[in-house]
């Protein structure tokens, strides 16, 4: 499995080329052709393995997440050769396709997005919910999508870029301890849909910051602070 994602990242790095440069060029053709060798091969050894212990199921789930990613980045380089051929029409109808893929696979263990508190067993080699934060070591959002978190003293802070409509860019503030939200700060008059996308605290205020690509200019970076 190792091998799927440093095929990757080993392609990027000898392309010499611009991050985005590489990750735009839709001819892929090669490199997920390879990926997909690499995942049947670790499937392969995976059920060729003796017993059905804790290890071998993290190991299945860790494929099972690739996989996943694999069948996103595989359909999405499929669009990307289409348009770059002039075939808008089909690349736009696979698209659709995606869109209904994407929507089958949300929601896949029937919770929200939203913050999971662990507490490591070293005895065990575990990780463990706590179960007195949120609802059984779980809180949800507010809102459709979180990008960051960053805790500070009694307090995890979270950033939404709203992907709904209308749009709620928001902050978000759990308390540490019990998981209940104690305050949401309305950012739609300085994000809109667009952010914010990362954040940090400190001592002096909530940072915070997000990018637009609708500029002529490509990224336009905006920092902010509460």
């Amino acid at each position: 499995m190792r091998r799927h994602w440093q095929g990757w990242e080993e392609s990027m790095r000898n392309s010499g080329r611009h991050a985005w440069d590489w990750i735009l060029d839709g001819e892929k053709s090669a490199l997920i052709e390879a990926s997909r060798k690499h995942l049947d091969a670790a499937w392969e050894a995976v059920e060729a393995a003796e017993g059905e212990g804790a290890y071998l199921e993290k190991v299945r789930s860790r494929l099972r997440l690739a996989e996943e990613g694999f069948k996103h980045t595989d359909m999405w380089y499929r669009i990307r050769r289409l348009n770059e051929a002039g075939r808008t029409g089909e690349a736009v109808a696979h698209a659709r396709r995606i869109i209904d893929y994407i929507i089958s696979t949300r929601g896949s263990d029937g919770e929200p997005g939203g913050l999971y508190k662990m507490r490591i067993n070293r005895s065990d080699r575990t990780w463990e919910r706590d179960l007195s934060f949120g609802n059984n070591g779980f809180a949800p959002n507010n809102e459709d999508r979180l990008m960051a978190i960053e805790p500070w003293g009694e307090v995890v802070y979270g950033a939404h870029w709203s992907q709904g409509y209308p749009p709620l860019s928001t902050i978000q503030s759990w308390d540490k301890t019990s998981g209940e939200i104690i305050r949401e700060f309305d950012l739609n008059e300085i994000y809109g849909n667009r952010g914010p996308g990362q954040l940090g605290v400190n001592a002096h205020g909530i940072w915070l910051t997000s990018n637009s690509w609708s500029y002529p200019e490509g990224r336009k970076f905006g920092p902010g602070m509460l």
